[in-house]
């Protein structure tokens, strides 16, 4: 009605040759809305299905590296006992033969048993430090305090190498995390041990709701971090021990530079926070 009498903005309508070229318009613009509509709603449901398949490998990742850790720790307490029941007897057995040997054999003879006998202890010795080293006495029941305590005692008996500890904060620590911790403060403290050209690091593990956080210092002669990304180039252990924190939700930062000693810091999220992910 106001169109005919070409008042308002009715009067430019008018002027547009009548309203079905209006109409038309008006259908172009909704078909083009509501096929970018179906193209947004059919990205979402791709980005979706590629999230839920993402989710899913989060998944199965994590349950390889429970699954790994799990083989092997077992494969170590295998090769333990096999060196200690295998081995282990031998080297006794040999020993006790040779102390049986000597009060038999006339002076000359006596000292060369004497460092066969030697030998076979050193071996002993040997072996008993490796079978510690692979299995830990103890460990499956340990708390963290005395972990970190038994950790302290084999380096310094083994290596002279004095780890100075503390816990701070209190929750308690799952059995399989107690296992990752100790094979991350082993690796860092033999990192330590070999590249600081110091006899001493230091160990800070803190405890909260939301995870656990581990630094191993020491005041060495530092390294270039870049190169710890490299494998090839004597850190393989490091790169093994990032992919390892990377499964369970971890991480690993290296704080350290030459000539101005290293900070390696292991952050460790809740079981139940990671799960949350």
């Amino acid at each position: 009605v106001f169109a005919g009498y070409g008042m308002g903005v009715y009067r430019d309508f008018t002027s547009l040759g009548g309203g079905h070229n209006v109409v038309i318009s008006i259908d172009v613009f909704l078909v083009i809305a509501c096929g970018g509509a179906l193209l947004i709603n059919l990205m979402t449901l791709k980005q979706r299905a590629l999230l839920d398949e993402l989710e899913r490998e989060h998944l199965a990742l994590r349950d390889y590296a429970r699954a790994l850790g799990v083989a092997e720790d077992t494969a170590r307490r295998k090769t333990a006992a096999d060196l200690h029941d295998g081995i282990g007897q031998i080297l006794a057995g040999q020993s006790m033969t040779l102390a049986a040997m000597r009060t038999h054999v006339h002076p000359p003879l006596t000292a060369t048993l004497d460092e066969a006998f030697e030998a076979s202890r050193e071996a002993q010795e040997g072996l008993r430090v490796m079978i510690q080293d692979l299995s830990p006495p103890g460990l499956d029941q340990a708390s963290l305090e005395e972990t970190l305590r038994w950790l302290a005692d084999f380096f310094m008996a083994l290596f002279e190498f004095s780890v100075t500890w503390r816990i701070t904060g209190n929750g308690e620590v799952r059995r399989d995390r107690l296992r990752l911790i100790y094979r991350c403060l082993r690796e860092l403290l033999m990192n330590a041990r070999k590249h600081s050209q110091r006899q001493c690091a230091e160990v800070e593990v803190e405890v909260t709701a939301a995870g656990i956080e581990i630094t191993v210092g020491d005041t060495g002669v530092g390294f270039d971090a870049r190169r710890a990304q490299r494998p090839t180039e004597r850190r393989f252990g490091l790169a093994q021990l990032r992919e390892r924190l990377r499964a369970v939700g971890g991480t690993l930062v290296l704080d350290t530079a030459v000539g101005e000693g290293c900070r390696a810091t292991v952050r460790l999220p809740s079981p139940a926070l990671h799960q949350n992910l």
